[in-house]
């Protein structure tokens, strides 16, 4: 039965070979199908109708990878090659980056909520507008990223390299930044709520940002250039 769904996934995904991606979401769609098929075995199905049933549930291929399909839920593109991906506009909860090279990857638009980047190549990549709400970079290579316009709700970095990074007019809320390095990176004009840092701050440019009293206190001790910005 595992052949009949790789050959059902090949035929769907025919038109579409030449996508970003398709092959990594293929694989996962078929994962996912294997463990459908089962469960619908032992609920006491025949092999014809729980291939059929399995197959059914699959929806509109161009859906999924225009990311206007339901969000994709638990997907794992750990320890893989995805420099240069193209993620724009995906919808990928709970989804594991971890250990992979993504550098100068594509995150714009992105539903990446409760995602994982643990340990990646990050650099240059482009997360703007994308919503990062509780996701955790941690040992990740960020450098130059761009992070304008995204959602950083509870987002966590932690022990990671955010030189050069952008950060500019962002709204920071609840947002953990952890011994990460921040030579350059830019805050111009971002507003921050609640926002934690423990990392050293002498080269980070805050100039116009909007902070509240908490988030002052702390950034006092880094040795950070607070003399353009405004306590509220």
């Amino acid at each position: 039965m595992d052949q009949q769904l790789r050959d059902h996934l090949n035929t769907l995904f025919t038109p579409y070979a030449n996508r970003e991606m398709v092959g990594e979401l293929k694989e996962e769609l078929f994962v996912n199908l294997q463990e459908k098929y089962s469960d619908l075995k032992s609920q006491g199905l025949d092999d014809l109708t729980a291939f059929q049933k399995t197959i059914a549930s699959i929806g509109d291929i161009q859906e999924i990878l225009d990311g206007s399909a339901p969000p994709l839920v638990h997907m794992d593109f750990s320890m893989k090659n995805l420099a240069q991906g193209d993620f724009k506009d995906v919808a990928v909860l709970d989804g594991k980056f971890n250990s992979s090279n993504l550098r100068k990857a594509d995150f714009s638009g992105s539903n990446l909520v409760n995602s994982s980047f643990k340990s990646s190549d990050c650099q240059e990549a482009n997360f703007v507008g994308a919503n990062l709400s509780g996701a955790l970079f941690k040992g990740t290579s960020l450098k130059s990223a761009d992070f304008r316009e995204s959602i950083l709700d509870k987002t966590e970095f932690r022990n990671s390299d955010l030189n050069h990074a952008n950060f500019d007019y962002q709204v920071l809320k609840g947002t953990v930044f952890q011994y990460c390095s921040m030579k350059r990176t830019s805050f111009r004009g971002a507003t921050f709520h609640q926002v934690t840092f423990q990392c050293q701050l002498k080269h980070t440019d805050f100039t116009g940002a909007i902070m509240d009293k908490l988030t002052y206190a702390l950034l006092k001790g880094s040795k950070a250039d607070l003399s353009n910005v405004t306590v509220r």
